[in-house]
């Protein structure tokens, strides 16, 4: 029997400014979390990634592919927001929500989506998500709200993050460690880990499924016009 690692190509775990932001809220800097939004949005004018995008054609694209991806910006870049509100705030139970196709002509699968989740502590968060070929305003990325205050984490890939609370009323600029791109060293180095070492992985593939399983939830409420079980 073979002994075989396996592990989601997802970074989100390791960015500075989501792992920041969880420790801030375990530290009280905002008391409860009761709250949070994600918008997951990107611009094929202004994205790291744009450039790799506008070099190959549109039937080569993979990003724009349903048959490939398995849906649109459901299942590819909003992944990557999903998972921080798991670990912020759990599980979630129930979602309802919508998907529209009008950001990417070329884009087969959905260009955008809102949803509303319920997690299984009755807490609840608002996502977004857009992919588009316009310019659009910058936007936050994340916005967790407590009893005592909030934790922004701006809207671009290179990092950033505010603090608002009692003790800075007008916002504290955390500065950044790094951003989007930064995430993948440590994430290599978790996998390298696993092989060489044994060690646990900080997420499993099977733990992956989950914001998959939120994805078609969302599906399936589009279909259904109401909640939809996770």
């Amino acid at each position: 029997m073979h002994n075989i690692g396996q592990r989601e190509a997802h970074s989100t775990d390791f960015r500075s400014q989501v792992v920041d932001a969880q420790k801030l809220v375990e530290d009280g800097k905002i008391g409860e979390l009761f709250y949070a939004t994600a918008h997951y949005w990107e611009s094929m004018m202004t994205s790291p990634f744009a450039d790799a995008c506008k070099n190959i054609p549109d039937e080569d694209n993979w990003r724009f592919d349903v048959e490939r991806v398995g849906g649109g910006v459901l299942v590819d870049g909003a992944t990557h927001w999903l998972r921080p509100l798991r670990m912020w705030l759990g599980e979630v139970e129930e979602v309802v929500g919508i998907t529209g196709f009008e950001g990417i002509k070329s884009m087969t699968g959905e260009s955008t989506a809102s949803a509303i989740l319920r997690f299984k502590n009755r807490k609840h968060a608002e996502f977004r998500a857009l992919m588009t070929e316009a310019a659009v305003e910058t936007k936050p990325f994340f916005s967790l709200i407590g009893q005592k205050g909030e934790i922004t984490i701006h809207g671009n890939f290179t990092g950033g993050m505010t603090l608002y609370n009692d003790e800075h009323p007008m916002g504290l600029d955390l500065g950044s460690r790094g951003g989007f791109l930064a995430s993948y060293e440590p994430e290599i180095e978790d996998f390298v880990g696993a092989v060489v070492k044994g060690s646990p992985l900080k997420a499993s593939a099977r733990y992956a499924l989950g914001e998959l399983k939120i994805a078609w939830a969302v599906y399936r409420s589009l279909q259904s016009k109401k909640w939809e079980k996770v």
